[in-house]
């Protein structure tokens, strides 16, 4: 996938096929294609997570504030959202780089999963 940067803040990754995901940084807001049948949005206000697919309201979570955790010499940051099966991770780099993210998109346990070829 490509990396863009976004004029209005935020990124967007797009793979030669079109599929595409959009992350503000801290959250991936959206995601199409991945043979998926409708686009998913993500859109988080305060504590609260609303997951749309297929443009319809799927699920409302409570998510904690991301917390930092040092893991074998790697900062993560780290946040539990009620419902969902894993926590949503961003990994950082010894240069503070992310180097992965991680995160649920559905109530059924779907993920989104990036990691910064090396």
């Amino acid at each position: 996938m490509n990396l863009y940067a976004l004029e209005a803040g935020g990124f967007i990754f797009v793979s030669e096929e079109g599929d595409l995901i959009n992350f503000d940084g801290w959250v991936v807001t959206m995601v199409k294609g991945f043979n998926l049948p409708e686009r998913t949005s993500i859109q988080d206000t305060g504590n609260t997570r609303t997951i749309s697919e297929r443009k319809r309201l799927d699920v409302v979570l409570r998510c904690d504030d991301w917390r930092a955790v040092i893991s074998e010499g790697q900062k993560r940051w780290k946040q539990t959202c009620g419902g969902l099966s894993e926590d949503n991770e961003i990994v950082l780099g010894e240069s503070g780089d992310v180097i992965q993210i991680q995160q649920v998109i559905s109530s059924a346990g779907s993920k989104v999963l990036l990691r910064k070829i090396m």
